[in-house]
């Protein structure tokens, strides 16, 4: 990843995972100036690019931030430290959110510009942490942010695990995948537009007979399993 050449650099970027990507592409394509480290280069190379920056953001993982920060404290101490996770508190740590599922595919400029960043304290803001970004951001409470986490990760995961476990199918037919795409897109804005009323076929209607030969014919045990218990669910569910 180009690093921006710069007598001033803005952040230490720490990390080499999904995040730590996007974001050095994000800062590259907006011409930020800032040095990557990660646990694959010395220590010294990290003392000496601490020196020179103000800022230090921790693209690491949730149960390696705390640790990692404490363990150089003494590099961070006039430092302002920010990290990444939707669910991690930590006093000392600032922490903000960007609200988007990152693949290994890199984002496009407006793609990247369109990311909510949500804020975690109601005395920061995100122009303040980074205000070289103009990114929409929202304030949520730290009392929230364990059930705002938690939401996304099951909306956001749930529905892949399902398509993973049904592609073997889908790749067994000559289906053109652009078609089996815009099933799910409508599929996801019925749910946006009408919430459950959105739900349609065999459950919506409660017609057990083809749920049953449904879940027959499903080739997938994990398949069958989630459809018995969203089936259960959905019947239990008082509209």
């Amino acid at each position: 990843m180009r690093q921006v050449p710069h007598s001033r650099y803005s952040y230490l970027l720490i990390g080499s995972g999904k995040l730590a990507r996007h974001l050095m592409a994000y800062f590259d394509l907006l011409s930020i100036a800032f040095l990557q480290w990660d646990r694959s280069k010395e220590k010294s190379d990290l003392e000496n690019k601490v020196t020179q920056v103000p800022k230090v953001l921790l693209a690491i993982s949730d149960n390696a931030i705390e640790d990692f920060a404490k363990e150089h404290q003494d590099l961070f101490n006039e430092k302002t430290l920010i990290h990444f996770s939707g669910s991690l508190h930590i006093e000392s740590i600032i922490s903000i959110h960007p609200m988007m599922s990152f693949s290994d595919s890199l984002l496009s400029l407006k793609q990247y510009k369109e990311i909510p960043f949500n804020v975690f304290s109601k005395d920061m803001a995100l122009s303040e942490l980074l205000p070289e970004l103009e990114n929409p951001s929202f304030l949520i409470s730290e009392q929230e942010k364990g059930a705002y986490h938690a939401h996304l990760a099951a909306i956001s995961n749930l529905p892949q695990w399902i398509w993973a476990e049904s592609s073997d199918y889908w790749k067994s037919l000559d289906f053109n995948s652009k078609h089996f795409e815009n099933f799910l897109l409508r599929s996801f804005k019925n749910a946006f537009e009408h919430g459950f009323a959105g739900v349609t076929g065999p459950i919506a209607r409660k017609d057990q007979n083809t749920i049953n030969k449904n879940i027959n014919d499903l080739k997938e045990e994990n398949l069958k399993h989630l459809y018995k218990e969203f089936n259960s669910l959905y019947e239990k569910r008082i509209f």
